[in-house]
């Protein structure tokens, strides 16, 4: 940024002579971040609708710790839980493998949700998302991660 910006832009905070270049510093910076991370969740979201054809495959991230998949109008979203958390599974192990800020995350989480123009699910409500911790995806979701996610999943449908 050349000086000229900088002392064309300034802010009055404090009695009024303090320059913008710190607040201008954080701005770029936080752009800069925001940039790649957007970067990032769309190639994530476009292997993904990739890989799962058919289904509407959305990627979220919150607060940059929480990264949600959602999968609309799959064919598993009337399905049991036993084969809605192999597939859960499935997507989180995808997503360490083709989202570079991976590392980065504390979750994944994975829902199966119909489409807003879709017929109500007759009574039933969806799921709450299949949740799956970043240390447990990269150390490889095994049978017990799976017997979670189901039981989890049982007891969400045990409520409705």
């Amino acid at each position: 940024m050349s000086s000229i910006f900088l002392d064309f832009v300034r802010v009055v905070v404090d009695g009024g002579r303090m320059p913008l270049r710190y607040p201008m510093l954080c701005l770029v910076v936080m752009l800069t971040t925001s940039c790649r991370d957007v970067r990032n969740l769309l190639s994530l979201d476009r292997a993904l609708n990739r890989e799962y054809a058919g289904t509407h495959v959305g990627v979220t991230l919150t607060d940059g710790l929480i990264l949600t998949v959602t999968m609309a109008d799959s064919p598993l979203l009337r399905a049991p839980c036993d084969s809605q958390a192999v597939l859960a599974m499935q997507v989180a192990t995808f997503v360490r493998a083709q989202y570079s800020g991976f590392h980065s995350l504390q979750a994944v989480h994975v829902a199966f949700t119909p489409s807003r123009s879709a017929e109500p699910l007759s009574g039933k409500a969806a799921h709450l998302p299949f949740r799956f911790a970043q240390t447990a995806i990269r150390a490889g979701l095994g049978a017990s991660d799976s017997a979670h996610a189901v039981d989890a999943c049982k007891a969400w449908e045990e409520l409705q």
